[in-house]
This record gives C-alpha cells, structure tokens and sequence, in this order.
C-alpha cells in the first residue's frame, strides 16, 4: 500500500522525506549524507543503533562507516564479505531484511554481540543507484520495528544512494584539484623553508588536506635503539591518538619501510599482514580510529622514514589515494632532505666559526682563566648543553 492511502500517517512522513532531501541535496559531504540519512531514519522507526556498511563491488565486500548519533558500537567486524551475514546477504541479493527476532535468524552472525545488548530488531537495507551497491543500512533495536515505515526507509536509502553518489563526483573532481594544489604546495616549500621541524610539520598538514584525513605523522628510525620514532604529528580537531615509539617491523610503518612501498588497511588490529606487541595492539584495540595509510619517504634510495595517515576505522584507501599519497611522499622526502643537509651544513658552519673564536682567545691572552671559560663555553655551545 503506497503512502499516499496511509493518510494519516503520510503527511508526518512525507514532510519527513522532505526534509531529509533538502538535508542531503545541500550536502556534498558523504559523512553529512549519511548522518542525516541515519538520524531521520533512526528517529522514524526508534532504531537504538545505525550501521552504514559501504560496498566495494571490485572486491565484494562492505566495510562499516561509524557516523552519526547512534552508531553501531563494539561489532566484532568491521569488514565482512557479500553473502556474509545480514548485511552481506541483502549486499548478495540485493533485497531489504526485516527481522523481528535477529538472533533466531539462520543469517545472523556474532550472535554474542546480539545477546550482550539485548538486542532483537534488525532492518537492512541495499542502498543502490543504478545498477551499483552503494551501501547497505543497518538499523537495530530491542523493541519490534513498524511495518508501516518499510516504504519510507526504502525512499530514504534511494535518496541517500544518489545522493552519496554525487557527492563522490564532487569530491573526485575536488580532491584531483586539492591534490594538485597540494604537490605544488610541497614544491614551494623548498624554497620557502629550510628549518626541518616547520617543513615536516607543514608536511604532515597537507596531507591531512590532500586526502581529507583526520591526523598524519613522520616516524623515524631511532639509530641508537632501532625504533620508529613519531617525531612529528598533526592532529585535526577529531580525536586520534599516536603510538609515539613502534617496533621497528611492526604496523603500517613498518611495513611499509620494510616493503618500500605503500600499506593501506581499514583497521589495523585486523589485518593479518600488519605484527604489533601485545602491549601495542592492547592499547589499538581500544581505539574507534584505526584505518591507516603509510608510505615511505625515500631519497636517492635512502629510507628516511615513513609517512603515516590516520582516520576512523573502516576507511578504505582507494588506489587514486594512495597514489596521491605517494606522489606526496616524494615531494615530501626531498624537502626534509633538503632541510636536514641544511641544517646539518648550518651546524657545521657554526662549528668552524665558534672553533675560530676559541683559536683566537687563546692567541690573544695569556690568562689562563679567561682561556679556560671560553673553552668551556664553546663546548657547551657545540654539544647543546646548558
């Protein structure tokens, strides 16, 4: 029965609808998108928790997007395959799941997570725009979900559908610009700073610009103890937490050093490639963001370090990205080269000219004290001590 013959009940609804299209038509953010798709779809039927699993129909599989006010918390996966589960079987079948009792149903995986929240309602729907899965919603309860809204949850994933679509145009054709002006950015920066802590610092910013990420860092290997070391890191107005010292080995960093070449994991703690201490992986396992993107920094062979890009777990890098990542990185690595022979021929400079003044004290005087607190001062003065 189409909402139009549910007259009471369709004029609340279809002002609903309509606010949700002025919502999600002004947007070209996908997490706006799906954040107002959610709020009015979780408000409409009482849903407790809203799930947005995106498809990656390459590889067949949906990835958990936490957005929103009442994200889906604590779920076991955050990667399942088509056919797997629930959302994996509406992602296979392309079909909406209207589930009364969830942890009865033959479909349902992980029913300890269903168990543990007393939860029991389950909706799933398939988020397609034309012939392409954009996204399966989930929303769950404890209470039964009413029927009479199975029409309008349906428009609301129709509308969301185009309009995440449009909004990845936009921020296909935006990011190809802000990628390029963030290469050119990198470029001017060796000729607008040689100070090695200002450019890794711009360094980490831009590229948090570039590929619209929540932090960066540059590690580096310790030489005295063989750890990577986060020596400089940036921080958006989103909550991320680094591990300041790694493993040499171990994480994205590592690998990624290790392989000289990019790695990329929508959560780290989930990825079978990426070693971790126990201590290591404790402290990741408590955290909402572990999606994470490194590439090294290499210069005429020489491995200076890695660049590290964070956001919330369940981010997929796309290859676009990556190579945007990469092509930053070599920017990136010349300028901090670039810094550090400065820096180095600066000291060195330094060096020489404070080793000239002492020559010239002791051939000036024949006091034995004055000779003696220059010489002390100069080498305060070359090993950085106060």
């Amino acid at each position: 029965m189409g909402l139009a013959r549910h007259n009471g009940a369709a004029a609340p609804d279809l002002r609903t609808l309509a606010r949700l299209g002025r919502l999600v038509t002004s947007s070209l953010g996908i997490d706006a998108v799906l954040d107002a798709v959610g709020r009015e779809a979780a408000d409409l039927v009482g849903a407790a928790e809203v799930g947005f699993w995106i498809a990656d129909e390459a590889t067949r599989t949906l990835t958990l997007r936490q957005v929103g006010p009442r994200p889906v918390h604590a779920y076991p996966a955050t990667v399942m395959s088509y056919g797997e589960s629930v959302a994996g079987w509406v992602a296979e079948h392309r079909e909406a799941a209207w589930i009364a009792d969830a942890p009865k149903d033959a479909r349902v995986a992980r029913r300890d997570w269903w168990e543990a929240r007393g939860y029991k309602s389950l909706i799933a729907l398939p988020m397609v725009h034309g012939d392409t899965l954009i996204a399966v919603l989930t929303l769950v309860g404890k209470a039964p979900f009413p029927v009479r809204h199975r029409e309008m949850l349906e428009l609301f994933a129709a509308q969301a559908a185009v309009a995440i679509t449009n909004a990845r145009l936009y921020a296909d054709s935006n990011a190809r610009r802000e990628a390029a002006e963030a290469l050119a950015e990198v470029g001017r920066l060796l000729l607008q700073t040689l100070d090695p802590t200002i450019v890794a610092r711009r360094i980490t910013e831009h590229v948090c610009r570039l590929l619209d990420a929540r932090s960066a860092a540059v590690y580096r290997p310790d030489a005295d103890s063989g750890m990577l070391v986060a020596d400089t890191v940036f921080e958006t107005d989103r909550p991320f937490v680094w591990q300041r010292r790694l493993d040499r080995g171990t994480g994205v960093a590592g690998r990624a050093l290790a392989t000289r070449t990019a790695c990329a994991t929508p959560d780290v703690i989930a990825d079978p490639r990426l070693a971790y201490t126990p201590e290591t992986r404790a402290e990741l396992a408590e955290r909402t963001h572990r999606a994470m993107l490194a590439v090294p920094l290499i210069v005429t062979g020489r491995a200076l370090g890695a660049l590290i890009v964070g956001d919330a777990t369940g981010r997929r890098f796309t290859p676009e990205e990556i190579a945007r990542a990469e092509a930053f990185a070599d920017q990136a690595a010349l300028a901090l080269e670039n810094a550090r022979l400065y820096a180095d021929a600066e000291g060195g400079r330094r060096e020489a000219e404070v080793l000239a003044e002492v020559a010239r004290t002791v051939g000036a005087t024949l006091e034995l004290d004055v000779v003696l607190v220059r010489i002390a001062e100069a080498a305060r003065e070359l090993c950085g001590a106060d």
